[in-house]
């Protein structure tokens, strides 16, 4: 068992400190103008579908890149449109359908988990979150929202999870 998956195994819920489905593969480098588009496609499906999506591993250099901005632009997105002083990795993942790994490696990335006085911790730096909204107000939001009453599809019945 890794480090990363002792942390996940470790906390139920997250203190924040206000201080401080797979997706069809994609040879390009999605940049920004993009919008990550295939990502916001197989999470919205993985969500139609119940389960808790995650890329095949191992991914690329690249692959990661990609996925790692998806899950930046949701994360920080979901924690700025967040109240609240408590939430869990297990209500964001089920929320996002985005498993607990990435959003842990995630947010670590970002400098946005830390261990303090016993506990894990989601410090929601201002700074990093007035960033992306200011990202945002400059060029529009990086996520391209799918309404997913414009989805014509129904999963299999064997797949759909109780």
């Amino acid at each position: 068992m890794s480090d990363l998956d002792d942390l996940i195994n470790s906390f139920e819920s997250i203190e924040i400190n206000d201080n401080s489905s797979d997706s069809a593969s994609n040879t390009e480098v999605l940049t920004d103008q993009s919008n990550n588009q295939l990502e916001t496609e197989g999470y919205l499906l993985t969500r139609v579908e119940g389960k808790i999506g995650s890329p095949e591993k191992p991914l690329s250099d690249l692959g990661l890149i990609s996925y790692r901005s998806y899950w930046k632009d949701v994360l920080l997105n979901y924690l700025c449109s967040r109240a609240g002083t408590t939430l869990s990795v297990k209500d964001i993942s089920q929320e996002m359908a985005i498993h607990s790994y990435d959003i842990v490696s995630t947010l670590q990335a970002l400098g946005m988990m830390k261990y303090w006085k016993g506990k894990h911790i989601i410090l929601k730096k201002q700074d990093v979150l007035d960033e992306y909204v200011e990202r945002v107000q400059r060029r529009g939001s990086l996520l391209k929202e799918i309404d997913p009453c414009c989805l014509r599809w129904t999963p299999p019945q064997s797949q759909v999870s109780a």
